[in-house]
């Protein structure tokens, strides 16, 4: 259970670091989802947000074992090949604002930190899980962590649907 909890703790302050980089830096300041070259790098975005909404609520609430937890590793490297299709992109992207600002870059150096620490951490406390029977279960325990990374999930989740539909709105509206 301990370690459900902190990796939960430790998401949760990721998300935390997330939002307030999509909102203030690539919603607030850049608007990208108004900006034809950035199409590109916000539908990468919310196609990053719709998975870690999924991540975030299987790390709240469910246990997984066997294949179900090999299938779930697999969403983390979709993830990670986005996130680096992401930083390809963001060059071509921003190039309009003169590249990222000096404190969006050091939100996405914190990022890109934590998610590594994460990924490793939960893959090697996970690993054994592995060559266990196929089964995935409910965490029971409803904690304080677990409800916020739920709420987090569904955010994300809902976000990522929206800046899809948005973007393309937006990109018609402008063209």
């Amino acid at each position: 259970m301990l370690n459900y909890l902190l990796f939960q703790w430790f998401l949760i302050v990721f998300a935390l670091i997330a939002a307030i980089d999509e909102y203030f830096f690539h919603f607030k300041k850049f608007t990208l989802y108004k900006h034809r070259e950035c199409k590109k790098e916000v539908i990468l975005h919310s196609t990053r947000q719709i998975i870690f909404g999924f991540i975030f609520f299987v790390i709240a609430n469910l246990s997984l074992k066997g294949s179900y937890l090999l299938a779930f590793f697999s969403l983390f490297c979709i993830e990670l090949f986005i996130g680096f299709w992401d930083v390809y992109e963001e060059g071509s992207s921003r190039e309009k604002f003169n590249g990222l600002d000096r404190r969006e870059y050091f939100l996405h150096m914190l990022l890109s930190f934590c998610l590594g620490l994460f990924y490793s951490a939960y893959f090697i406390n996970q690993l054994p899980l592995i060559k266990q029977p196929d089964s995935w279960t409910f965490i029971e325990v409803s904690t304080l962590p677990q409800i916020i990374l739920n709420l987090f999930a569904f955010g994300s989740f809902l976000l990522g649907i929206l800046g899809c539909i948005s973007t393309k709105r937006n990109i018609n509206a402008y063209s």
